[in-house]
């Protein structure tokens, strides 16, 4: 999450009126999903996770994330 944080506060920092948009093209991964899914959740950007689409609901169901991007 070292990482997540710098990539945060660069969001933080830099935002204007409008959302950042984020391209995770490792979507898959449960990580990634955690990640995405605080982002939206603190409303610092929009993600958009790349990917398999019936893997990354399945992995957003197992993490209990489902509701974050719905």
């Amino acid at each position: 999450y070292t990482i997540m944080r710098g990539i945060k506060k660069r969001i933080q920092v830099g935002r204007n009126e409008k959302k950042a948009t984020l391209v995770f093209p490792e979507g898959e991964h449960p990580k990634i999903i955690k990640a995405a899914a605080l982002l939206k959740e603190e409303s610092i950007a929009e993600p958009i996770l790349l990917g398999n689409p019936s893997l990354i609901e399945t992995q957003c169901q197992h993490l209990g994330l489902l509701s974050a991007f719905q």
